[in-house]
């Protein structure tokens, strides 16, 4: 568990406001597991901080010569984001995503695992035991100790992490833009007007954070109205970077050990609270 000193506790219940997009069809597993402790929380607020467009055309267009043979020009899927997996599952991609649904498929992190066996591709890799791109990139070189040819479906925004590791290591990474990406103009908006209303803010990743960030910045820590937290350590390393200490970082980027690390950062604030030990 990561977190640092907590700044004191009151015993109302507490709201999350999570900076994130709400998955659709009552399935957004943030809002279940904050029900399933409604002894604690309020229902969430999602604030969506970007916009998603899909791009089906790229790998129509890339592969329109090639969509019957596809499963035999790579060696393994890399698809890291959720984004790209429902660009994916569009109805004019169908025919591609038959072709690639039995190949050893690489992701990062349990929802986009459950996601990907949930359109019924069979051997799903990573996962829960990958919590980031560099965890997922040195599984994918112990598997394929002699290098290997991959398809990495991504978004226009993303790091590189994974093809600049693997690269150097005798595997060619073939990179397709599924989705491109645009911040919201109103966030700022929106988030100002939450604030009143919420205990936590929860960082999910870099993009949109812009104005956001700007507005943290004039609280110091123990000074804010809002405590912070960071669904991983490269969300935390962000705001560190720009002057911002998080209150806790999320052992691993899912619902699950969030909400965990929330209550159990509220419960150690109120004992601390009780016992006078500021």
């Amino acid at each position: 568990m990561i977190f640092t000193k907590p700044m004191g506790h009151d015993s109302r219940l507490h709201r999350v406001l999570l900076l994130k997009n709400m998955v659709d069809g009552g399935n957004d597993p943030y809002t279940k597991k904050i029900q399933e402790h409604q002894d604690s929380f309020e229902e969430p607020i999602f604030l969506p901080l970007i916009t998603h467009t899909n791009v089906p055309q790229n790998i129509i267009s890339r592969f329109a010569d090639r969509a019957d043979n596809l499963q035999d020009d790579y060696d393994f899927l890399i698809i890291t984001s959720q984004r790209s997996i429902e660009c994916l599952n569009l109805p004019e991609l169908k025919h591609i995503r038959n072709k690639l649904i039995d190949k050893p498929t690489y992701t990062v992190g349990p929802a986009t695992s459950n996601f990907l066996s949930s359109l019924g591709f069979t051997d799903i890799r990573g996962g829960i035991h990958a919590g980031n791109g560099m965890k997922l990139a040195s599984i994918i070189d112990n598997d394929y100790p002699a290098g290997g040819k991959a398809l990495f479906l991504v978004g226009e925004i993303r790091k590189d992490i994974i093809p600049k590791y693997l690269r150097p290591r005798n595997f060619t990474v073939d990179e397709i833009i599924m989705y491109k990406t645009a911040e919201l103009s109103d966030s700022i908006v929106w988030f100002k007007s939450y604030l009143d209303k919420c205990d936590w803010i929860v960082v999910f990743s870099p993009q949109g954070m812009s104005d956001i960030l700007q507005y943290m910045k004039q609280y110091s820590k123990g000074a804010r109205p809002f405590k912070i937290a960071c669904i991983g350590p490269t969300t935390c390393e962000f705001l560190n970077s720009n002057g911002i200490e998080p209150d806790l970082v999320s052992p691993k980027p899912d619902a699950n050990s969030l909400i965990a690390a929330i209550k159990e950062y509220e419960v150690i604030s109120r004992l601390s609270h009780s016992n006078g030990d500021y």
